[in-house]
């Protein structure tokens, strides 16, 4: 009488170790394609106009009645400013325009206790001049610099 074959052990534990090398390789691609996408997604909201340096750009919302549009509009650069209106949050005041690249926080103004001078979002400070990447500003008795990316003229 013939015995029945058994199937080995071997054979098991090779499904085992198909079946998760596809999940595996599904799981990466998806992970792949999503990454893809959202990187052309953000490639295509960013605009590939960028401002001129003395430029302003205004950010106007559109009534409800024609959309949800925001739309963006140039307006020059004051020619008598007065103000410098902080458009960045938790932006820090610096003692001089220089950056030691070394150390880039050397050059934070902090208060004795350790903690940053900084002005909160849509603050306007006392414009005193420009200087290259930054604004000269005057903030609470202190005269510092203020980045041109975190502000603008008003």
């Amino acid at each position: 009488m013939p015995q029945p074959q058994m199937k080995s052990k071997d054979s098991g534990k090779t499904i085992i170790i198909v079946l998760l090398s596809v999940l595996i390789g599904l799981l990466v691609a998806g992970g792949l394609f999503f990454l893809l996408r959202s990187l052309n997604d953000h490639e295509e909201a960013t605009p590939s106009v960028s401002p001129a340096k003395d430029t302003v750009v205004v950010v106007q919302q559109v009534p409800a009645e024609t959309g949800s549009r925001v739309t963006n509009l140039q307006a020059p650069a004051p020619t008598n400013p007065t103000e410098v209106v902080v458009t960045g949050t938790n932006v820090r005041l610096r003692k001089s325009p220089y950056i030691d690249q070394r150390n880039p926080n050397s050059n934070t103004l902090i208060y004795q206790n350790g903690t940053n001078v900084h002005p909160y979002k849509g603050e306007a400070l006392r414009y005193l001049g420009d200087a290259g990447d930054f604004y000269y500003v005057e903030y609470k008795g202190f005269t510092c610099y203020i980045s041109k990316k975190h502000s603008y003229l008003r």
